[in-house]
C-alpha cells in the first residue's frame, strides 16, 4: 500500500516537474525524473531556478515575433514613400507635401 502511495506521488510531482520545466525553458525529461524522486524538493529547486535565460530565442514566442516584424516594417515604409515619389514625380504631390509624408513614415 505505501509503494502505491509513493507511486502516486511521485507520478503527481513528475507531471509537475514537467510542466513547470515546459514553462521555464528548461529539461522536460530530466524534471520530470528529478519530480519522480526528489518530490517536493524538484519542485522548489525547480520554482527557485527560474527561467533559463540562455535557451534559443525561438523558444521564447514573445521575443520570437519581434526581430520577424521589423523588416517587414522598414520594407512597407520604403515601399510607401516610393510610391510617394512617383506621385512626386507625377505632379499628384508638391515637394512640401512629400517631405512631409516621408518624415511622417520615417519617424
Amino acid at each position: 500500500m505505501a509503494l502505491l502511495i509513493y507511486l502516486a506521488f511521485g507520478i503527481i510531482f513528475a507531471l509537475l516537474c514537467a510542466s513547470m520545466a515546459k514553462s521555464r525553458n528548461r529539461s522536460i525529461g530530466l524534471w520530470t525524473v528529478l519530480g519522480f524522486f526528489l518530490g517536493l524538493f524538484a519542485v522548489l529547486i525547480l520554482a527557485i531556478i527560474g527561467k533559463d535565460k540562455n535557451a534559443p530565442a525561438a523558444a521564447d514566442p514573445a521575443s520570437a515575433g519581434t526581430p520577424a516584424l521589423q523588416p517587414a516594417k522598414s520594407s512597407s515604409n520604403l515601399d510607401e514613400i516610393a510610391k510617394l515619389k512617383k506621385l512626386l514625380d507625377d505632379g499628384v504631390l508638391t515637394q512640401d507635401e512629400f517631405d512631409e509624408q516621408k518624415r511622417r513614415l520615417l519617424q
